[in-house]
């Protein structure tokens, strides 16, 4: 992160609280901040609604499985909303989660009183920072960024208000227009997504004390139903989906069940299938293609002895030296065609990030199918596996093959 652009954009003191928080969020504090939260603030925040509040459909979770990573939209009237529905999920075992609340940098990462009393009264919880000055948006990508990860990674729960500010109007059943984040988080991620909405909060402490040693002004939550949301990536095999010689082999399979998991994804290109190695002229995505995806995987891992073989092979297949370059000089894709600018966009992120969006993902159904998309992939795993065990016995060329890969500035 210290050599992240987007963090040189913040001043001293954010640059500071940014650190101290992620600490305590994700760092070698979660220890400490976690029995922070358990032992102390659970206890503060049940004298501030214990005695009045009012949970309506929280029957609703009982088919949320343990652990899964859960995002908690809710609306914003008070501070208080979001930390008295996690005080909710908190209670429960079976939803308990670390709790990540987003929240705007003015204040809390801006000085030193905001620094303390988000590490007092939320151990650390209150992270990532999002920032409002136009200097700064690139470290909101930042933030959306680590949110993203904790989405993915079981056990976490991020709490959000889709309108972006407290609504401070009078009627506080009419929403604020939502703001970008919380659906950008729910496509890219694929959490649990529960609704929320809490009513009868005020922003004062003490008020709020009073009230529930008084029972007064009843404090009202409705969770909503759970949103289960379809992996924008996962594969409903079909048919349709198949080649002529696709069918035969599905029809050959006497013990597949539809359903999820890698047999789902590999029954598009099942080991029976030829996929026209080394040469790639039966290659069901074809000799060009075949032997782009590749190129595309001997530079990403390096694998001099894959490439020199394959880039004199890929000429004889129709593939321009001008793609070859791009792919061979790490050099942007514009300008090649939107079909081969996707394949090597989509080859490079996945080497590098180990994940592809959902977006670009479609964009290579678009253009090869289902089906060829995964025949795509079994090619590139397939000289990966190869090429990982040439690196690690330091194959060399032999004697008349000329390196042909350069090696890339690190």
């Amino acid at each position: 992160m210290r050599n992240e652009p987007a963090f040189a954009a913040l001043g001293f003191w954010e640059r500071l609280a940014f650190r101290v928080m992620r600490f305590f969020n994700q760092g070698g504090g979660m220890p400490p901040a976690w029995i922070w939260q358990r032992r102390v603030l659970l206890p503060f925040f049940s004298l501030l609604v214990s005695r009045r509040l009012r949970i309506h459909g929280f029957e609703r979770l009982d088919g949320v499985p343990k652990g899964v990573p859960i995002l908690l939209v809710a609306n914003h009237r008070t501070f208080f909303d979001l930390f008295i529905l996690g005080w909710i999920f908190m209670r429960h075992p079976r939803l308990l989660r670390h709790v990540n609340f987003p929240v705007r940098s003015n204040f809390f990462y801006e000085n030193p009183l905001g620094l303390f009393l988000g590490l007092v009264f939320t151990g650390g919880s209150m992270f990532p920072p999002f920032f409002r000055s136009t200097e700064k948006k690139e470290m909101n990508r930042v933030s959306l960024r680590i949110l993203l990860e904790k989405l993915r990674t079981p056990g976490q729960m991020v709490g959000f208000h889709p309108e972006g500010t407290r609504n401070k109007t009078d009627d506080p059943y009419t929403l604020l227009p939502a703001q970008p984040g919380a659906g950008e988080l729910a496509l890219k991620a694929r959490p649990v997504v529960v609704p929320a909405f809490i009513l009868g909060l005020s922003n004062s402490p003490w008020a709020e004390l009073k009230a529930n040693w008084r029972r007064q002004r009843p404090v009202i939550a409705v969770l909503g139903e759970p949103i289960e949301l379809p992996s924008g990536k996962g594969l409903t095999l079909t048919a349709g989906d198949l080649d002529e010689d696709g069918k035969r082999l599905l029809a050959a399979r006497t013990n597949f069940t539809p359903g999820p998991g890698p047999t789902h994804v590999t029954i598009y290109s099942p080991r029976e299938r030829d996929l026209g190695i080394p040469s790639g002229e039966k290659s069901p995505v074809g000799s060009r293609y075949f032997q782009l995806a590749v190129l595309i995987t001997a530079r990403e891992i390096d694998q001099q002895y894959e490439w020199s073989a394959h880039e004199p092979a890929g000429l004889r297949q129709g593939l321009e030296q001008s793609v070859i370059d791009v792919v061979k000089y790490n050099r942007d894709v514009a300008g090649l065609s939107d079909k081969d600018a996707t394949l090597i966009t989509f080859g490079r992120v996945l080497f590098r990030e180990h994940r592809v969006s959902s977006e670009l993902w479609e964009k290579m159904v678009s253009h090869f199918g289902r089906q060829h998309t995964v025949e795509i992939m079994t090619i590139m795993g397939e000289y990966f596996r190869v090429g990982f065990m040439l690196n690690a016995i330091d194959q060399h060329l032999p004697p008349a093959r000329k390196a042909l890969l350069p090696p890339l500035a690190k």
